[in-house]
């Protein structure tokens, strides 16, 4: 058994005997209302440029692009074999 949500939605426990907490409305508010926002189309969001940087080193490429659904990621897939 890797664990269970308890009826409050605040803790879950695991069988190793790790206990996780998950975030409450509150918490998840404060997180979203913090958090350093940008236009993603002119490059200019910090949290998906740094995930983007993240990949593209994960990967050892030079560049990568986040795509939000699979569908976007085939058709870019698709555009970037074509010659256009």
């Amino acid at each position: 058994m890797l664990g269970r949500v308890n009826p409050t939605n605040m803790v879950v426990g695991t069988s190793g005997g790790v206990t996780l907490s998950q975030d409450n409305y509150a918490m998840r508010c404060r997180t979203m209302a913090s958090a350093p926002v940008g236009d993603d189309v002119y490059f200019d969001d910090p949290s998906v440029n740094a995930l983007q940087d993240y990949a593209a080193d994960l990967l050892g490429k030079e560049a990568a692009l986040f795509m939000t659904s699979g569908t976007q990621s085939i058709l870019g897939d698709a555009a970037a074999q074509c010659q256009l």
